[in-house]
């Protein structure tokens, strides 16, 4: 185990996990783990953030080994790394579903189960959506959630959806700064426009 393994969503229209059986990932110890799953590219010569279109994550449950401590890195997500689905569009859907993590959130602007800029910059009609998802895990940082980290939706735009839905954070809220919640952190829908 260490923070360079994870899945990349390499094409459109992939499924990670199983729709009624749920896959338990044990991490041993990992300091600064990104998260499960990548699905963002930038622009090298733009900066431009563009994702793979129609992901579905399905009951995954993320557990840290009882002698070895797990964290988060910061803007990073247990299941869903930074970043992910950010400016997506064209009809896409991404959707969270069953999920849960128990690591505690320690690095600023992180989520228990999708990172910093879930969903930013969607537009046209895309789907984001997180459901019956569950977060165990303290959250000690500013700018972080329970379920997403910071700026969540932020910028999204045209009639794009995104929801968080049946969702729960049962761990502590520790943080002293701003910006952290049990359910996303700070900058949760910031600069919307449209039907959005």
């Amino acid at each position: 185990n260490n923070a360079n393994q994870y899945f990349i969503c390499g094409s459109d229209n992939i499924q990670f996990g199983d729709n009624f059986v749920k896959t338990t990932i044990i991490l041993d110890g990992i300091q600064d783990y990104p998260g499960l799953i990548k699905n963002d590219t930038c622009d090298s010569l733009t900066g431009v953030y563009s994702s793979k279109k129609n992901i579905t994550i399905k009951n995954i449950d993320i557990q840290q080994h009882d002698q070895w401590i797990t964290t988060i890195a910061s803007d990073g997500g247990g299941i869903a790394q930074t970043n992910f689905g950010r400016n997506n569009d064209n009809n896409s859907t991404i959707i969270i579903y069953g999920c849960s993590c128990d690591i505690d959130i320690t690095n600023s602007n992180a989520g228990g189960i999708a990172g910093s800029y879930f969903g930013s910059g969607a537009k046209d009609s895309s789907t984001l959506s997180i459901v019956n998802c569950h977060s165990r895990g303290d959250i000690n940082a500013t700018g972080a959630g329970g379920i997403v980290g910071q700026y969540f939706g932020k910028q999204a735009s045209g009639s794009s959806n995104l929801s968080i839905s049946n969702c729960n954070s049962t761990g502590d809220i520790n943080a002293t700064g701003a910006g952290a919640g049990g359910i996303t952190g700070g900058g949760f829908g910031q600069n919307i426009s449209g039907t959005s």
